[in-house]
């Protein structure tokens, strides 16, 4: 529906003489535009994008019928759909229009409550905002310790969310400590081969690697390349990911031989599963290049860097 033809609907409802169809009306709205918004499947948000805006302005009729417990559910699924496709801005304000319903009728301590506090800190954490994301992410902690106990998912998550914070701000010692503890609480929980406790060993290997311990950081990401072969297979997104980070890894220490052989078979990974133009690929070509340099193959090097650029200038 047009926003006019909206606009318009709503000042004919908001009359006194009307306001019980204003109810009837907005209430339908809701139920008929959660049901036009599907579930939490990212093969869906093609569809979902037709709906997006409605969703939202739905959110905005929610309290008319009491229906903010309904809305904070379908406000939760277009928080998700921004944050696939990085849209950190209008994200804001559906979390905090999904987290002003559930505390109004779940309280302040309701997991789905916490849930939207933790999803507005990690939209502060994305616009580089690190001092607002830690204030909050250090409070869903606490009540997730609280709550849920220790060794729940959701509380690990957000002892992972808060290292997260402190890596980016440079803070590497209290990294180290989370992620190690947070490693250990996934190993016990979830098991050795569970994706999260993988991504839990990666993101140490690359703390370890911002301090300039590349014997620790090697040997785990050595260890994270091998289960992620095992679990995802070859060709999975994180799998090359983890090439990568080895890569990166061995031309810190100077050993470009072993580099160039990682780099080389990533990229022609990369260039079979994302395409020649994909930004991963272009970032796998750019690594091959610097690495070709560092061994004095100067004209491999000048090559590749200029396809590279040719490819960066037509996307």
């Amino acid at each position: 529906m047009h926003k006019l033809v909206q606009d318009a609907t709503r000042y004919t409802l908001s009359r006194r003489d009307r306001r019980e169809d204003e109810v009837h009306f907005s209430k339908l709205a809701l139920r008929v535009i959660t049901d036009l918004f599907l579930e939490r499947r990212r093969e869906l948000w093609g569809e979902c994008e037709k709906y997006v805006v409605h969703a939202q302005q739905a959110g905005e009729w929610a309290a008319l019928c009491e229906g903010e417990i309904e809305a904070s559910g379908l406000l939760s699924r277009v928080s998700d759909y921004m944050f696939d496709r990085g849209r950190w801005r209008e994200k804001e304000p559906v979390d905090k229009r999904a987290y002003e319903f559930q505390r109004k009728r779940l309280g302040e301590k309701h997991p789905d409550t916490i849930g939207s506090t933790a999803n507005l800190a990690e939209i502060y954490h994305q616009q580089g905002r690190y001092e607002e994301a830690e204030k909050i992410s250090v409070e869903v902690l606490a009540l997730r310790r609280d709550i849920l106990g220790e060794k729940h998912p959701d509380t690990i998550q957000s002892m992972a969310s808060l290292a997260r914070i402190y890596h980016d701000q440079g803070r590497y010692e209290e990294v180290e400590k989370i992620f190690v503890e947070v490693l250990a609480l996934r190993r016990d929980v979830l098991g050795e081969k569970h994706p999260d406790t993988i991504r839990s060993m990666a993101e140490l290997a690359a703390t370890y690697h911002q301090q300039g311990r590349y014997e620790e950081d090697e040997k785990i990401s050595v260890e994270v390349l091998a289960l992620r072969r095992d679990v995802l297979g070859e060709k999975h997104l994180d799998t090359i990911q983890s090439m990568g980070d080895l890569a990166v890894t061995y031309h810190a220490q100077g050993r470009y031989e072993e580099d160039e052989k990682i780099h080389v078979e990533m990229l022609a990974l990369r260039r079979d599963v994302l395409g020649e133009k994909h930004p991963d690929t272009l970032q796998a070509m750019h690594g091959l290049a610097v690495t070709w340099n560092s061994r004095q193959q100067y004209p491999e090097a000048l090559d590749m860097m200029q396809e590279c650029l040719q490819l960066q200038y037509q996307v």
